[in-house]
């Protein structure tokens, strides 16, 4: 068996695909949300078919990522803990030698 890596899709790109797919669609918020999901959804299942051992279909791939509308108030407010909470952990990062200390 070869194990397919498939790189993990970011923030950026869904949000601007969630836009997009409003705009371009004339989609509501809520469906713009759900056509983005349903559309990596799709593309992760042509490049990871499903291998039998889940009989529905799964968004795990998508767990790292704020499934919340860009423009929502509560969409807004966890990107904006997110990008803290990267902040932080870059300035720990600067914090630790190379050498581990």
């Amino acid at each position: 068996n070869q194990i397919t890596t498939i790189p993990l899709i970011s923030q950026e790109l869904f949000d601007e695909t969630l836009l997009e797919n409003e705009e371009i669609f004339e989609l509501s918020p809520d469906e713009a949300l759900q056509e983005t999901i349903d559309q990596f959804t799709k593309q992760q299942q042509q490049v990871q078919p499903n291998d039998g051992n889940n009989s529905t279909t799964t968004t795990k791939f998508l767990d790292h990522l704020c499934l919340l509308h860009p423009h929502s108030s509560q969409g807004k407010q966890e990107r904006m803990i997110r990008q803290q909470f990267v902040q932080w952990c870059n300035d720990l990062d600067t914090c630790i030698h190379t050498d581990g200390t």
